[in-house]
């Protein structure tokens, strides 16, 4: 909404002092642009990564150990 309201400042179509506020509108637009996919998208994905990063972390720690436990000789029974 904030960008629809935007536009007629940004393209300077009233004409009344718009030439003066345009650059404004077009940096306000322009950044509402390109925020509102990395907060909506991009920020989830890196998050949801990394706590998948974090959980997964100490299993490779536990697999290993099991696998190294298997590979030693043991006592012979």
């Amino acid at each position: 909404a904030m960008i629809l309201a935007l536009l007629p400042l940004g393209a300077a179509i009233s004409g009344s002092g718009d030439q003066m506020l345009q650059p404004l509108a077009i940096a306000i637009i322009a950044g509402i642009t390109v925020q509102l996919p990395l907060v909506l998208l991009a920020m989830p994905v890196l998050v949801g990564l990394l706590v998948h990063k974090r959980e997964r972390a100490p299993m490779i720690h536990v697999l290993k150990a099991a696998a190294q436990r298997r590979l030693r000789p043991g006592p012979a029974e």
